[in-house]
């Protein structure tokens, strides 16, 4: 009977424990949240951004690159469309 009055307690203790460490963190939940931005704002602040003209002329070269790929892969889908369609009529 005491065994199981001892294991009783451990699992009120275990309880007690957990719902503190809860209490707890919930407790530092704002004072963590300050620190994240204000060593995100820190952080922002040594970034090197690139200028205006940096910022259009690299817009520029990805939709041309992506203009010249979007080419080169419809040349190739029709292409290998007319192989497809030649080997299908054949046979």
């Amino acid at each position: 009977m005491t065994d199981v009055i001892n294991y009783s307690n451990k699992r009120e203790i275990r309880s007690k424990t957990h719902n503190m460490m809860k209490l707890s963190k919930l407790q530092n939940f704002p004072k963590k949240t300050v620190n994240y931005f204000k060593e995100v704002k820190s952080e922002m602040a040594k970034v090197s951004w690139p200028t205006r003209k940096e910022t259009v002329r690299y817009t520029v070269t990805v939709i041309g690159i992506s203009f010249v790929v979007s080419i080169f892969l419809g040349g190739l889908d029709y292409l290998f469309n007319l192989v497809i369609q030649q080997i299908i009529t054949r046979f």
